[in-house]
């Protein structure tokens, strides 16, 4: 919001739940945990691909906001974090749609910093993906019953990859 009116509340609220969201949910590694049970406080210390795909988006916008490179470097630890973690013998986990949301992150930080690597892995999961899990009517995923969403989630990254080529 703050991109589109630069009305300084929008980006003084942001910061707010930037820093909130990395006392909170961020582990020593860089990732973010999935949640907090507002009841007892708890974390729910699972990693998601979505976590940390919105957080790696969130601080290379915010580098480009205010050209502060403590959002950049930022970024980079984070993406070198999730690569890390969730790129496991050339795939990651099987939720294509949080992988879709991760790649956006990747897919900002590569605009800002030309880093191929960032966006390899993702060619490669994808590639793998069309190889061992396209079935005759071309629909995604290992289970025999296909969700829409994931086929959506393909679609998108299948986009963004070839836009990236151009």
């Amino acid at each position: 919001m703050y991109q589109i009116t630069h009305n300084a509340e929008y980006l003084n609220t942001a910061l707010d739940i930037y820093k909130w969201t990395n006392k909170n949910l961020q582990s020593p590694e860089g990732l973010y945990y999935d949640n907090i049970k507002v009841s007892s406080g708890t974390i729910g210390k699972a990693f998601y691909t979505y976590n940390t795909g919105t957080m790696l988006q969130s601080n290379v916008l915010l580098y480009k906001i205010t050209r502060d490179k403590k959002y950049l470097t930022e970024a980079e630890r984070i993406a070198l974090a999730g690569k890390t973690h969730f790129f496991k013998d050339g795939r990651l986990p099987n939720e294509y749609w949080f992988n879709a949301v991760m790649f956006r992150g990747y897919e900002e930080l590569y605009k800002v910093d030309k880093n191929k690597n960032w966006i390899s892995f993702f060619a490669e999961d994808a590639e793998q993906i069309w190889k061992k899990e396209c079935d005759a009517d071309h629909l995604l995923g290992k289970k025999p019953a296909k969700r829409l969403i994931d086929q959506a989630a393909m679609i998108e990254i299948y986009a963004r990859l070839l836009e990236l080529k151009k």
